[in-house]
């Protein structure tokens, strides 16, 4: 009997072997399906894991998986498993399907409902915060496990422990997928980015240069320069002009596009590339809103950036000051509203030199156009020493209250800067030290009118020390005309006669001397028992 090997019909060479037998060749037929890889070929690593939300942890813990290889992971049968420090053995948090696939290279998240954004599978983990333990396996066998919070036991852990991480942070490996086998090593505290690579490979990031504040109070003119800095904080390079970089500027309820920019050039991994514009802004307040548009980027939370502008603003000047009170008397800070128009204030802050910003009040006060709002630390016990005038708002600081100094080196003590809701200054001046024997003598300002000089300040000749809530004597409240003033002349100092002299330049840089000369011609001194200069 003859056997023979049938080729099919293909033409292919034929060789003889043993009498009556037939060998053909003929080539192996190959199905070309997906391949996804299975626990043999693949090394899956716990990349990230999540336990300590602030506040209750229900819902907001997650553990994500990172596949190395370069074909999509099954996870099929695979588990993830938790060892309490505190006990023995593991417990089965979750274990995937047939559906659950984690991509060549990519991530897959098991956690909480409340994970943002979205989990791969949801599951309620109820991890702790360590000593513990989690592990990955592939038919029952360990294919990743890591070790936090002061593990020894081998079982547990490989290598040494990783640290604790602090509550609203997560622990990761950096770069993503590194294992040493080592998990004190391999773990570094994070901000949590479930479903994102720990080190992105493409992230942009912007930020204003040093020269642009984030908040600002402008000139009339409304004049701004926007200075922006675009920041590859990714591993692959940003092609040149592949960002849209938009200004809006949002006023009165109305939102405006005012530039689009882009990057000129490629900006290569943690490089860096300024981008400017400028833009004239009406009075008021303008929010300047920054967004940059890049396709691929991974993290877009930190693409946006708001700048906060106040062309003109609330004309409140600080007025008076008393810094060195008697025992028992607190301190108190008077603002004087030099404009036409009240001016209601309603979160408006207050602070010292160093101190952080105090809330004066979060009701809305108004302080009449010409009036008075007298600031203080405790307003039944300034009542006690000195009547505050009728018609004056009189506030107590709903925050601590701004330590402002009496002494200091040179001529200025500490600094009173008053600032509306947003933290932009009102009003911000340097007042002089005061001497122990003027303590409980408060500090008036004589310029009480809008203007870019140093104020002037003088103590106090009111018979009670101070006089909040009421026009101090020696205030200037109109800006003088650009010319010098004396009243009287002649005077008689020693009948108890005061010489005001009005002194305003035309130009900054000018200065002004001032001789006095007694009804002989002769020059006067400059004998303070004769003669105060203010």
């Amino acid at each position: 009997m003859g056997f023979f090997i049938c080729s099919f019909g293909l033409n292919l060479p034929v060789f003889p072997c043993i009498p009556g037998f037939r060998i053909v060749f003929f080539p192996a037929v190959v199905l070309l399906l997906p391949l996804v890889s299975t626990n043999a070929t693949a090394q899956p690593v716990i990349n990230e894991f999540y336990y300590d939300h602030p506040g209750s942890d229900d819902g907001y813990e997650f553990v994500e998986i990172f596949n190395a290889s370069a074909a999509p992971l099954s996870l099929d049968g695979a588990t993830l498993e938790f060892h309490n420090g505190a006990g023995a053995g593991w417990d089965v948090l979750w274990t995937g399907t047939a559906s659950d696939v984690v991509p060549a290279g990519g991530l897959f998240v098991v956690g909480g409902a409340q994970v943002e954004p979205p989990v791969s599978a949801v599951v309620v983990l109820r991890l702790q915060n360590g000593p513990d333990a989690i592990r990955l396996t592939f038919d029952g066998s360990a294919a990743d496990l890591v070790g936090y919070g002061n593990l020894e036991d081998p079982e547990f852990v490989e290598g040494a422990s990783a640290a604790r991480a602090a509550a609203g942070y997560s622990m990761g490996r950096i770069p993503d997928g590194l294992d040493t086998q080592n998990n004190a090593a391999d773990f570094s505290q994070m901000t949590p980015s479930p479903g994102r690579f720990n080190v992105p490979r493409d992230d942009v990031t912007v930020s204003p240069r040093a020269s642009t504040p984030v908040g600002a109070v402008l000139g009339e003119d409304g004049r701004t320069n926007i200075a922006l800095v675009l920041f590859n904080n990714g591993l692959n390079p940003v092609p040149a002009r592949s960002l849209a970089v938009e200004v809006w500027d949002s006023a009165a309820g109305a939102a405006s596009l005012h530039a689009h920019l882009t990057n000129e050039d490629v900006i290569a991994s943690k490089g860096e590339e300024v981008v400017t514009t400028s833009m004239q802004l009406s009075r008021g307040y303008h929010w300047l809103l920054i967004r940059v548009r890049y396709q691929p980027d991974e993290r877009i939370h930190d693409n946006e950036l708001t700048l906060t502008r106040r062309v003109g603003g609330p004309p409140i000047l600080v007025s008076e000051i008393l810094s060195y009170p008697r025992n028992g008397c607190p301190q108190f800070v008077e603002l004087y509203n030099a404009g036409p128009n009240p001016e209601t204030i309603g979160g408006f802050k207050l602070r010292d030199r160093v101190s952080s910003p105090a809330v004066v009040t979060a009701d809305s006060v108004s302080v009449p156009p010409r009036g008075f709002l007298v600031v203080t630390q405790d307003a039944p016990s300034l009542l006690r020493y000195f009547p505050v005038a009728s018609g004056a708002a009189l506030v107590q600081c709903e925050s601590s209250w701004p330590p402002f100094n009496r002494s200091g080196s040179g001529s200025v003590s500490d600094s009173v800067v008053f600032m509306d809701s947003y933290a932009l200054p009102v009003d911000a001046v340097g007042y002089p030290p005061v001497r122990s024997e003027d303590r409980g003598r408060s500090l008036e300002r004589v310029d009480l009118y809008g203007g870019k000089a140093p104020p002037t300040w003088v103590l106090s000749n009111d018979p009670s020390g101070a006089s909040p809530g009421r026009p101090n004597a020696r205030s200037l409240y109109e800006q003088p005309a650009r010319s010098l003033v004396v009243q009287p002349n002649p005077f008689s100092p020693y009948d108890g006669a005061t010489l005001s002299i009005s002194v305003n330049p035309s130009r900054p840089d000018v200065r002004t001397v001032v001789c006095v000369y007694g009804v002989n011609g002769r020059k006067h001194s400059s004998d303070r028992g004769h003669c105060h200069f203010v």
